[in-house]
This record gives structure tokens, sequence and C-alpha cells, in this order.
């Protein structure tokens, strides 16, 4: 058998072995499940007197309700007071039939004196209550007394009782208590002889594996070590002699093969020496190079940052009078407009809006200084974005009303978490992708607005039928100062910043945004924002 044993393969040696040890565990499986249903039957057969145990409970409840129903009926009396001692009575005996009708804790002869006390006490009380309906006094005393000492040995049945079920429930709890116990020391014993015969078995298999590998790596070591002639010797007639076979004619061609380039070694290194000084000799030119590369750097980003303050200086310096202009057309266009003949008023309307125009360009030129030299502070709170898009598409309603397109908002069903974002920078992207939505929608098109949940962030998205985009110029569409050239030719006006800064927006919010588009068919913008962790409490 042993013999066998040897002979088989590695995968079959493990076979055998976990089969052994999984047929020990089905037996220790099927004796816990027998002893499961044994503790089950001893749960089933308690469970009458546990039964008639709440059962004369709920009685001896009944009976003091009844106690303090006769007391204010004697006092006060009442017709209320007469129902609940009629109440009482009733739910006594049905306790007590239902406690007759337990299995196994049956005493005819005390169950009998019970109901026979019930009867009796029925009638007193019947007989209390008709004699103080007619009024009379004589005699009311003996009556009530009648009543109470009927009471009291109601209650003293009871009592003696639930004496004797509680004292066969605990003879029966101890007897089937010390069952339990016998058959759980007998489970914990036949299971530590399984669990130590599977750690015998377990352990003979693992170094009966493990031997002959521990013997290969202890020369496969000696031969890393330098050791080339070292050699296994192994014969267990499975996949570890095939491997100790396979390492020992590896180690022979290895052997040959180091020799035979050791006098390689020695040729290539008087060509790498050579090579060597001639990469000495580049890196001297490489590192000229470089410095001279760091100057032009240098000069570059001096040059970047002195644009940036220029632009920044400029912008500032032309929207006072900038201002001003739009404060005097404004001036003109409201207060003016009934002296004005239609021509000067659409001139100054074109002057007004071409001023608006510029004041806007300038207003996201500094935006885009602020950003690129990360001075744009955010003020981050817990949002919810639905409501800033309905803020935003009141602002655009009428736009979208005199080019005859539809603004779509599609809500989702139930509210949306909450979001972690600055609101009014959150508004100008919202803004952004809206407006240009408009501005490349033909007349009569469609916009459509949605929010879903993904993860842990929330997805916005701004569908349009309009002109769409080129293919070979999606890659260049949130470079800053740039625009499709079908874009371009739709609409002359724009300073192709909008979608740079939306970018720098939205990752800077931890988010990402995105688009698709086809020609002639339409384009959808989208962004991410992640969700919020803390929800703002509303003021009380």
């Amino acid at each position: 058998m042993a013999k066998y044993f040897l002979n088989l393969s590695i995968y079959r040696k493990i076979l055998l072995g976990f089969s052994v040890i999984g047929g020990f565990s089905a037996v220790l499986v099927i004796i816990g499940i027998f002893q499961l249903y044994s503790i089950e039957k001893i749960t089933i057969s308690l469970k009458p007197h546990v039964d008639a145990s709440e059962y004369l409970q709920e009685a001896m409840l009944s009976l003091e309700l009844l106690d303090s129903d006769i007391e204010r009926y004697t006092t006060v009396g009442g017709v209320e007071n007469k129902d609940n001692i009629e109440n009482d009575i009733s739910r006594i005996g049905k306790f007590s039939l239902q406690i007759e009708a337990g299995e196994n804790v049956a005493r005819g002869k005390e169950l009998s004196n019970i109901r026979q006390t019930i009867f009796t006490l029925r009638d007193d009380i019947g007989d209390l209550i008709n004699f103080e309906e007619v009024g009379e006094m004589n005699g009311r005393n003996e009556r009530i007394v009648r009543v109470y000492v009927s009471l009291g040995e109601l209650r003293s049945q009871y009592s003696s009782l639930r004496k004797d079920i509680e004292n066969e429930f605990k003879q029966s709890l101890d007897a089937q208590s010390r069952s339990v116990a016998s058959a759980i020391n007998q489970f914990v014993i036949i299971e530590l002889l399984i669990v130590i015969l599977g750690i015998v078995i377990a352990i003979a298999l693992s170094r009966m594996l493990t031997a002959p590998i521990t013997k290969l790596a202890l020369v496969a070591a000696e031969f890393g070590k330098g050791k080339l002639d070292a050699r296994v010797d192994i014969h267990t007639k499975d996949e570890i002699e095939t491997l100790a076979n396979t390492f020992n004619s590896m180690a022979e061609h290895l052997a040959r093969y180091t020799t035979n380039l050791e006098g390689e070694v020695e040729k290539r290194t008087e060509e790498l020496k050579q090579k060597v000084k001639e990469i000495n000799s580049s890196n001297q030119l490489l590192t000229k190079r470089e410095e001279e590369l760091t100057l032009v750097n240098e000069r570059l980003r001096e040059l970047d940052k002195a644009k940036s303050e220029f632009i920044s200086v400029a912008a500032h310096q032309l929207r006072t009078p900038l201002s001003a202009i739009k404060w005097i057309l404004s001036l003109l266009i409201d207060e003016d407009a009934k002296n004005l003949t239609p021509e000067q008023r659409s001139l100054i309307m074109k002057g007004y809006e071409s001023n608006e125009r510029i004041i806007n360009l300038i207003n996201e030129m500094l935006v885009v200084t602020r950003i690129e030299s990360g001075k744009i502070q955010y003020n981050f709170i817990s949002m919810h974005i639905e409501d800033l898009i309905d803020s935003v598409l009141i602002d655009f309603a009428g736009q979208a009303h005199v080019r005859r397109i539809k603004l779509v908002f599609e809500k989702p069903s139930s509210p949306l978490p909450y979001v972690k974002a600055d609101p009014e920078k959150m508004r100008s992207v919202i803004q952004n992708l809206i407006e240009n939505a408009i501005h490349y929608t033909k007349d009569g098109g469609k916009i459509t607005i949605s929010v879903l949940v993904e993860n842990n962030f929330v997805r916005v998205l701004v569908k349009d039928d309009g002109i769409g985009i080129p293919v070979h110029q999606h890659s260049s569409i949130f470079i800053k100062f740039f625009r499709a050239d079908n874009a371009v030719k739709y609409q002359t006006d724009g300073s192709g910043l909008g979608l740079f800064v939306a970018k720098s927006i939205i990752e800077k919010q931890g988010g990402q945004i995105g688009f698709e588009s086809a020609l002639d068919k339409g384009s959808t913008f989208y962004f991410t924002i992640p969700l919020s962790e803390n929800i703002p409490i509303s003021p009380v």
C-alpha cells in the first residue's frame, strides 16, 4: 500500500490526502447533525411547560386586574366597572382552559378545583352585582367577603399550580441538560480524534512532498553561489523527480555556457572600455546643451510670467472705461429711448452688445490668468446640483425662447445626494456649456440637460442637436483659445477660453469633463463632481 502511494503523482497524493480528510469531516458533520436533531427534540419537549407557565402568568395578571375592578365597583359602582369584571372572569376562564390543554402537564384534580373555584367566584360576583343593582345594604359586606374569599382561594390555587409547573420544568430541564452535555462531550471527543488524525495525515503528506523539494532547493542554492558541479539526486517517481532531472540538465548546460561566456566577456570588456570613452565625450556635449536649454526655459518662464502680468494689468485697466461705456450706453437705452430713432437705438444696442462681449472676454482672460498663476480660490460646500441647474436655465430661458430652442431638464425621480463643490465656479461651468449649446444649435432645435449618479460621483450631461465638432479637432477642443473650424464659420464671436476654464474648474474640484460629438449631428458635453461626505443641517 505504501509503495503504491509513493509511486503516485503529486496531484494524486494530494487528492488522496484531501479525500481522507474530507471523509473524516463528512463523518463529523453527520454526527453534528444528529446531535442538533437531539437538541431540537429536547427543545420541543420543553415547550408545553413554557406555554403552560405563560398562560398561568396571564391568568394571575387577569386575577390582579379582577381584584382592582371589584374594588372600584364596590366603591364607585358603574356599568364600565361591571363590564370590566365580567371580561376579567372570561379571560381567567380562557387561560385556565389553555393551561388544561397543555401537553404533559395535565393535573386533573388541581385543574378541577380551579374550575370549581372560578365557578364559585363567578356566582359570588354575580350575587354581589345583583345585590348592588337592587340597592339593598343589608348583607352587602358578607357578599363582598365571600367574593374576596373565593378570589384568595383562586390565587392560592394558581400559586400552587405555578410552583408545581416550575418544579416539573426544572426537573425536566436538568434531565435534558445532562443529556445535551453528554452528547456534546461525545461530539467534542470524536471531533478532537478526527482533527488529530487529520493533522497527522497532513503533516505526513507535507513532509513527503516537501523533503525532496527542500533537497532540490539546497542544491539550487549551492549552484547559485557558484558551485557549478552541484547536482541533485531524487528518486520519487513523480513530478519532483522530473523537475530534479530537468534541473540537472539545465545545470549542465549552464556550466558549459558559463565557461564559453567568460572568454566572450573578456572580449566585450575591451570593446566596452572604448565605448565608455566615446560616451564620456558625448556626455560632456549633452551637459553643455542641457545648461543652454535650462537658460532658455528660464527665459521662457520669465516671458510667460511677464505675459500673464501684462494681460492682468491690461485687463484691469480696460475694465474701468469699458464699465463706464456700458453704463452710459445703458443709460441712453433706458432713459432716452423715446428720443432716439430706430436707427440710433439699433446702433447703440450694437455698441452695448459689443462692449459686453469685450468685458466678458476680459473677464475670461483674467480668470485664465488666475488659473495659470494658481491664485484662484475655491469655496467648497455641500450643495444640490439640480437647484443650480434650475437657476441657470432661468437665466437662459429668454434667449432660448427668442430662437425657439427647447430647453429640457430631465430631473431624476428621487432627489440627488449632495455634491462637494464651489457654487460660483460650478455656475460658470454650467453657464458655459448651456451657452455654447444655444450658440451652436440652430433655431427650433432642442437642448437636453440630465443628471445621474455614478458610483461616488454625480454626472451632468448637456446634449444638443447643433453643428457638432469635426472628429480631427476633438483632441484640441479644451486647448486655450481654440475654436473648431465650423464653429468659427457659424458664429464669429467667441474667445475659445470657456471650455479651457471649465476643464480647469472641474478637475480642481476632483471631477472630469469630456464630450461626444459628430459633425452636423450635435454634441453631448458632460462632467462629474464627487459626492459630499457631509450633509448640511438645515436651521430649525
